[in-house]
């Protein structure tokens, strides 16, 4: 599941903002603030695909914090830790709960603008009808601590807030009641929404089903992504958008297609206040991607250091970006800044090998990570204009053991907002704050630090790239990452395995599985009852299969590469999907909903005219007649016989009718 950026036009810029406290030099001096929790363990800042502001030149955060409450919809957690959390805002060393709808448990704060409008997520307590046992999610808007429900659109379970700008209006995405096998949020259409003044309204698509507004600039542009088609594209798919996916803008009542290099795929990450953007665009084929900008009508193609791979992840008003792109070869991955035609390699801490950069501020501030090229192993760096890039964890106290990994956003102060770990596993949000001339209670001076923190080692990420062109397993911002978010909370997506990663509620995790696919299954088709062999890979953690975007009753987990499952009652002609920790994988093909008659358990068999034993039964000859059962077979380790074990449920016993035959007309249900 993304979310938005703001910027503000240069003349609101001057009457809205907080005049900067420092710009800040070479060798700032930095104070690190560990905002904390509401009891629980670990904080959250969001962290979608694109570019998100979650932190404002106020100097004020939002994200999300751990109570010590358990969350209530567990197994289906909002948090990897299954903890209650809160959405939050820091401002001047005071963090405020803002809070959960009645009856909801758990909230986040997604993006914050100029003049403080908080947009996210809460969950409501109701379930959503279409997900059984899933709890709902309603798109919210916080205006001086109180906490409107924005709704869905008619007849949907489902919505979210990706961002607000300073007039009030929100976008997202939110769900109809039109199914939909693709759907970005299944089974039914996922829509991107404009929400002003108390009215949701539909922006539409670029011809394909779905779409989801990520980014909204002060002027009321509104940049996302929309399918074009309904042809297939296994490129989008690694990232959960399964069918040719465009980027749009959106003004006026207008959604313009901000076309591509030729292939299936152009995504946008970044929306400045002169309604550029910038993002990544596939070629023809797909085996190339490279970062654009696209600025009134006219897409430009940033180039690569070399390889075949790059991405544009933010941009300043100045008209500024930063992003990665790799060297020749595919060898590494090299932080860039682009100005006026002109993209400069960033370099990398220290003998790091790769590096990507995440955000620009109007100082020309960079902030990003270096580390291993497969990102295993990454720091936070700041680079000032002119200088070399500084580890963050420089800037950490000696008595602070916190490993600033990602740092997220920085403000035009020189704030900076990010994730951190502690030596127990746990991520804290944190926020560097550049300190002033007279300032030295707390203040850390990167040539000065004395501090050594380990860098925390996670898992190698299997060898397959994504469609940023990174690793699997790459942090989102890095990468194409993790799915919308445009998505839900980690019950949709997941948040556990063994691949660090980060969730859609902004979770950096060390322990999330590998993305699971579906290679094959068998049969293709078959009535409601019907048992589905499906064959994949990172299956292990199955926790829902469906069919034809209706949830499997049952299904059992045979092993990493093979599930088992039940075709339920409701289910029609669609696609298989699977969701694990590490996202949603859907079949290539669909399997059939037949409506034929077959025999259950008990039923005649046999004779030509007798329709066929139910998948899963077999023939059994008992006298003169023959009967569907099911059989399994057992040795006797007395006698080293064989014998035949004839077992049927207490529904299949109640179907017994008089004549013997049992029949499933699935035409019926």
């Amino acid at each position: 599941m993304k979310s938005t950026l703001i910027y503000i036009n240069l003349t609101i810029l001057l009457a809205a903002l907080v005049p900067p406290v420092q710009l800040a030099a070479q060798h700032t001096r930095y104070k690190l603030i560990d905002l904390g929790t509401f009891g629980g363990p670990q904080n959250y800042l969001y962290v979608p695909d694109n570019y998100n502001r979650i932190l404002n030149n106020r100097g004020t955060v939002v994200g999300s914090a751990d109570t010590s409450m358990p969350d209530p919809f567990a197994p289906f957690c909002f948090n990897e830790d299954c903890f209650v959390s809160h959405a939050f805002q820091w401002q001047k060393g005071v963090l405020t709960d803002l809070g959960a709808l009645p009856g909801g448990a758990s909230s986040l704060s997604t993006w914050i603008s100029p003049n403080g409008l908080i947009a996210g997520i809460s969950q409501n307590g109701e379930i959503d009808r279409l997900n059984p046992s899933f709890p709902q999610v309603r798109a919210v808007l916080w205006k001086n601590g109180q906490i409107t429900n924005l709704g869905t659109l008619p007849g949907g379970y489902e919505s979210w807030a990706n961002a607000v700008n300073s007039r009030g209006q929100v976008v997202g995405l939110a769900t109809n009641t039109v199914r939909d096998d693709d759907s970005l949020l299944p089974p039914t259409q996922a829509r991107a929404f404009l929400w002003q003044n108390g009215v949701m309204q539909d922006l539409g698509t670029l011809g394909g089903n779905d779409a989801v507004a990520t980014l909204v600039n002060e002027q009321g542009q509104i940049v996302g992504e929309s399918y074009t088609s309904s042809v297939p594209s296994a490129y989008c798919a690694q990232i959960d958008f399964p069918v040719t996916t465009g980027a749009f803008l959106w003004q006026n009542g207008q959604m313009t297609n901000l076309g591509s290099f030729g292939g299936t795929c152009t995504f946008a990450s970044d929306l400045n206040n002169r309604g550029q953007v910038v993002g990544l665009s596939t070629f023809p084929g797909d085996l190339e991607q490279h970062p654009f900008l696209w600025d009134q009508g006219v897409l430009t193609d940033l180039g690569t250091f070399g390889g075949s791979r790059g991405n544009a992840i933010a941009n300043n008003d100045a008209g500024e970006i930063v992003g990665w792109a790799m060297i020749p070869g595919d060898e590494a991955v090299r932080a860039f800044h682009w100005k006026s035609g002109t993209m400069t390699d960033l370099g990398t801490v220290d003998s790091d090998s790769c590096s990507d950069a995440f955000a620009i501020n109007s100082a020309s501030q960079i902030i990003g990570v270096s580390g291993t090229c497969d990102f295993e192993n990454v720091r936070g760096f700041l680079l000032e204009k002119g200088g070399a890039m500084t580890d963050l964890d420089s800037f950490v106290p000696p008595e602070s053991a916190l490993h600033l990994e990602l740092p997220i956003a920085i403000n035009d102060r020189g704030e900076i907002a990010g994730l951190g770990f502690l030596p127990s596993g746990d991520q804290h949000a944190f926020l560097l704050i550049p300190c002033g001339l007279d300032d030295t209670e707390g203040c850390q001076d990167a040539q000065d630090s004395s501090a050594t923190h380990a860098r925390i080692a996670f898992p190698a990420p299997t060898p397959n790239l994504n469609p940023r062109g990174l690793p699997t397993g790459h942090p989102a911002r890095l990468s194409l990452g993790h799915h919308i978010p445009l998505r839900a909370p980690s019950y949709v997506t997941g948040t556990t395995g063994s691949v660090k990663t980060i969730s859609p509620s902004g979770a950096l995790t060390s322990n999330k599985s590998s993305k699971p696919t579906i290679i094959s299954f068998s049969p293709t088709s078959g009535p409601v009852g019907t048992q589905v062999l499906i064959n994949g890979t990172g299956l292990t953690q199955t926790s829902k299969v469906t069919f034809g975007g209706v949830a499997a009753t049952t299904f059992t987990v045979n092993s990493d590469t093979q599930v088992t499952a039940t075709v339920p009652t409701g289910a029609v002609t669609g696609k298989i999907a699977i969701t694990t920790p590490g996202g949603v994988a859907r079949s290539s093909g669909s399997f059939t909903v037949t409506t034929g008659q077959c025999g259950q358990v008990g039923a005649q068999c046999g004779a030509s005219i007798l329709p066929p034993c139910c998948p899963g039964l077999t023939c059994v000859p008992a006298s003169t007649r023959a009967f569907c059962e099911r059989v399994s077979s057992a040795s006797s380790s007395t006698t080293g016989l064989t014998t035949e074990t004839r077992t049927s449920t207490s529904c299949e016993q109640a179907n017994n009718n008089q004549s013997g035959r049992i029949l499933n007309d699935t035409s019926l249900q």
